[in-house]
């Protein structure tokens, strides 16, 4: 059976693209408004199959895709007026408009390789082979939780990474990090929930008081789960990297080592020397008027595209009607001043040119500063009081 995915906030494009998939045969499919959604099916389950829209960042986001599940095939859904450069056509099967569904769909099914039309059985053609899921730890004696804790103790976290848990059903064993006891638990539930043993790995999104958590985890041998709890704005490559680095310590308790002769862990692919050295600050400034409602989510999402483009992370945004506030994590060669400038000024080109506005949407100035948190109300109750934004 066939396993596809449709990402398409076109709520209704993506209905009629479901039923002319249904008339091929037996296929299993999966619909979402968003990429990042998108990214979490994908890597859960690899797809015969997926269909994405076109938009400022399609060849970014095939990219983060494949990432996922290499060599995915992927096909492009488009408007009337929408226009595609062969540099990003090169990278995908195929395109596809609405207005076109039912004529040119068959046809680019046809072309799709590792995707089979079920229906003919004269064309049909043996499927590529699963990758294989990533060996397991092989257990040579039980963890003592005492151990763990010792190692789990020397990690820093950072500021993406807020809690590391090591479980055995849904038994604690040893955590480290930001979150409590009791919320604790509710990750390694929801972690356990309909957990299939095909995967070596999960990524899912859980609600915590503060925002959105986002939780990794990886299956180890004798029911043991390393869960990694960490900002939305985490990479999946980061979480990856880091569920690796901690298994592979593991595997050197389940080895019989003792906690104090352990291998320094490190979150860098083993490269510590060539670590690049990041700094973090608070930005902010003024709309030139109060900010509409409707491009606050539109200015997060303008604000995170910057961010990712510059090799920069953003921990924290605010969008107010009153003052835009974000703290984030960048190079250390990128000062505050043009920091500053790129998120301020790249994000009212954004929306001006999505929203065809005319009018500058920011006042003049902006305050930035190093900082390792982002500024309390207090403080920025302060800071526009004083009009320190110049």
């Amino acid at each position: 059976m066939q396993t596809i995915l449709i990402i398409e906030p076109d709520n209704g494009f993506a209905q009629a693209l479901a039923q002319e998939l249904k008339k091929i045969g037996p296929t299993t499919i999966s619909t979402v408004p968003t990429i990042p959604e998108g990214c979490l099916i994908l890597s859960q389950r690899p797809q015969s199959l997926v269909f994405m829209p076109v938009s400022d960042d399609t060849a970014t986001l095939v990219r983060a895709l494949r990432a996922l599940q290499p060599g995915v095939p992927i096909i492009l859904t488009m408007g009337e007026e929408t226009a595609v450069s062969p540099a990003v056509t090169n990278q995908v099967q195929g395109t596809l408009s609405h207005k076109n569904l039912k004529s040119h769909l068959p046809r680019l099914l046809d072309q799709a390789p590792a995707f089979v039309p079920t229906h003919d059985a004269s064309r049909a053609k043996p499927h590529a082979p699963s990758p294989a899921p990533p060996p397991k730890i092989s257990s040579k004696q039980p963890i003592r939780p005492a151990d763990v804790q010792h190692l789990f103790d020397r990690v820093e976290l950072g500021e993406l990474v807020q809690t590391i848990i090591l479980s055995q059903a849904n038994t604690i064993l040893a955590s480290h990090g930001r979150h409590k006891p009791a919320l604790q638990k509710i990750f390694i539930a929801q972690m356990n929930a309909d957990w299939n043993g095909r995967y070596a790995a999960r990524l899912q999104f859980q609600p915590t008081p503060s925002g959105d958590a986002q939780l990794y985890a990886r299956a180890l041998s004798d029911g043991y789960l390393l869960t990694l709890v960490a900002t939305p704005e985490a990479s999946l490559r980061e979480l990856r990297m880091r569920g690796e680095a901690l298994t592979a310590v593991i595997q050197q308790l389940l080895d019989g080592q003792q906690p104090d002769t352990l291998a320094p862990i490190q979150f860098n692919a083993g490269q510590p020397d060539q670590r690049e050295k990041r700094i973090s600050y608070n930005i902010a400034w003024q709309p030139q008027k109060p900010l509409r409602p409707d491009l606050q989510i539109p200015l997060r999402r303008a604000l995170q595209r910057l961010a990712h483009e510059n090799a920069c992370v953003l921990t924290y945004v605010t969008a107010d009607p009153e003052l835009i506030h974000l703290h984030i994590n960048c190079p250390a060669a990128r000062g505050s001043d043009w920091v500053a400038y790129l998120l301020k000024n790249g994000s009212e080109e954004i929306i001006q040119k999505e929203y065809h506005l005319d009018e500058p949407l920011w006042a003049t100035g902006f305050y930035a500063a190093e900082s390792a948190k982002p500024l309390s109300d207090n403080e920025l109750r302060l800071l526009l009081e004083k009009r320190e934004l110049s």
